[in-house]
């Protein structure tokens, strides 16, 4: 048998102190790199918006006007809309002089039928326009 007495302890009853605050501090900091890198990414990686004025939209909108819609009265609208969005003291003659001359056609009851020779003053009114 083992004799109990002669028994000897490994270790001595004592607290067994494990310090933590290395990897806590470790953690902490690992952490905050992180954060800083996302944060430095994103704000490299940030496309700038392009912001247009209601003049280079009423361009970009009269230049992809369709001159051959069958809906004739609807570019009429469309242009006369767009076309005073956009003008300026060069083309304000221009533009009263077209408008005149397409404003009986906008108040038809019937469909209409645009002569060949007023679509082409929209398009070179619209070919004029730089923004």
């Amino acid at each position: 048998m083992i004799d109990i007495n002669n028994l000897q302890d490994i270790m001595p009853n004592e607290a067994i102190f494990i310090d933590y605050y290395k990897y806590i501090y470790l953690t902490i900091f690992f952490f905050l790199f992180f954060i800083v890198l996302i944060f430095l990414i994103k704000r490299f990686n940030k496309k700038e918006k392009i912001v247009f004025t209601k003049e280079q939209i009423a361009v970009k909108n009269l230049k992809n006007i369709d001159f051959n819609t069958p809906n004739q009265k609807q570019l009429l609208y469309d242009f006369t809309l767009f076309a005073k969005e956009c003008q300026n003291e060069e083309t304000k003659e221009k533009l009263d002089e077209i408008l005149k001359e397409i404003e009986p056609f906008k108040y038809q009851k019937d469909e209409i039928i645009l002569d060949e020779n007023i679509k082409k003053r929209l398009k070179e009114y619209v070919d004029e326009l730089v923004f």
